[in-house]
């Protein structure tokens, strides 16, 4: 995307939060904005939010009909529901200006990544409608985010820039993994899985933080496909690998946990030179590997 088509977005979102209307639109047909994901069909780089206008019957519930067009499907098919398979709403409220929005158990089983843009296009389209200030999203009794307003993702629109992301990257303390940011621009010719990769490799810039890979480790290849990520890495990583267990689960989930920060990626699955290996050291890695906390 280019700048200008960024800041467009920027004042799109603006403009609809404003409350002002087009002018051809009529008092008896109310109209709202409905956000969705925006996938722009190219692996892993990231989502979006874009928004459709959905006419509302008059006399209908205003919030009602807002809350179930963002949980549903959009009618643009350009666009995509942020909530993946089995999501579902309970039910919500609207106390004081702020509305509780109550999620099933699957909403807490998303990526993170996925419910950042999740909040988003709730917050977008919910805190439009007259009398919500904010949102609050809760899974069972338990709050994933509370007093969620839409100006502050308005504020926060470069995360939701499928071109300029901000990585999370693991590297080591000394005694676990801890997390460095580090920001990063995609553009059609560098994927992001590619990005947390090469910057994962390049090392830490925070003092106290010291890289896990091993010397002259170079990542051939990377594909991503249906949430597993394939990492080809070169025969360094399997030749100098640590020789001890603590700094080889270090060196694993470095990358492991770092790539599975992005929405699209579940689980990773290495390869050395193109080969599917048994064991690294001691760890597995024949099989797609999830990420696992290695507290610093």
């Amino acid at each position: 995307m280019k700048k200008g088509l960024r800041i467009a977005l920027l004042l799109i979102l603006i403009i609809a939060l404003s409350g002002c209307a087009p002018a051809n639109q009529q008092e008896d047909s109310p109209q709202i904005s409905v956000y969705y994901a925006y996938t722009n069909d190219r692996n892993d780089t990231g989502l979006s939010v874009g928004s459709e206008r959905r006419s509302v019957d008059s006399g209908t519930d205003i919030l009602k009909a807002a809350v179930e067009a963002v949980m549903g499907k959009p009618q643009n098919f350009k666009l995509a529901s942020p909530f993946t398979e089995g999501v579902k709403l309970e039910s919500y409220k609207l106390e004081k200006g702020t509305l509780s929005l109550y999620m099933s158990d699957k909403y807490a089983e998303m990526p993170a990544g996925n419910k950042i843009i999740a909040r988003s296009c709730l917050a977008l389209t919910l805190c439009a409608v007259e009398g919500v200030e904010n949102i609050s999203v809760f899974v069972g009794d338990i709050p994933d985010v509370t007093g969620l307003t839409a100006e502050k993702i308005i504020s926060e629109n470069s995360d939701l820039n499928p071109y300029e992301k901000r990585l999370k990257l693991y590297f080591s303390n000394g005694k676990g993994l801890v997390p460095e940011y580090r920001n990063v621009t995609v553009n059609e010719d560098r994927e992001l899985a590619a990005s947390v990769m090469e910057e994962l490799l390049k090392g830490p810039r925070g003092a106290g933080l010291s890289s896990v890979m091993p010397a002259g480790t170079r990542l051939l290849s990377i594909n991503v496909e249906n949430g597993l990520c394939t990492v080809n890495l070169s025969s360094e990583f399997l030749e100098n690998r640590p020789d001890n267990e603590s700094a080889e689960a270090l060196t694993i989930y470095s990358i492991v946990n770092s790539l599975t920060t992005l929405t699209k990626i579940s689980k990773v699955q290495f390869l050395i030179n193109d080969e599917r290996v048994d064991t690294y050291l001691s760890i597995g890695i024949f099989y797609p590997i999830e990420g696992k906390e290695i507290p610093g």
